[in-house]
């Protein structure tokens, strides 16, 4: 079997913690163990609405082939590229806060097209 797009495409790395938490403080924590994920990180400044509907800029596009949630934190490299500290609290390294999330199937409806915006 073939690959597809975007799947061939994802030769980049990416952390991603998920499960955000509203720590009631303007900041997330995360209930889920970071993650290294396939990805394609493009810099690209864009405008784009968030789940609830208000215009937002994007400074990076990221293309995955799994459903991130938004308010997640993506950082652009591997996990051994972290510290334990980093780790256990992204807003330590570099990694960005996912603020709007897309997802469409495919022409023929078996595969789905993901792309972050952070």
């Amino acid at each position: 079997m073939t690959t597809h797009f975007p799947e061939r495409n994802l030769k980049q790395k990416a952390v991603y913690w998920g499960d955000p938490q509203n720590d009631g403080f303007g900041k997330f924590t995360f209930g889920a163990e970071p993650i290294e994920i396939d990805c394609r990180y493009e810099m690209e400044t864009k405008v784009v609405k968030n789940s609830s509907g208000v215009d937002v800029t994007s400074s990076v596009t990221v293309h995955v082939n799994q459903d991130l949630e938004e308010e997640g934190m993506l950082y652009l490299g591997l996990l051994d590229d972290l510290t334990d500290d980093q780790l256990a609290n992204p807003y330590e390294s570099d990694a960005l806060q996912i603020i709007s999330f897309a997802k469409s199937p495919t022409m023929k409806g078996t595969r789905f097209l993901r792309v972050a915006y952070l």
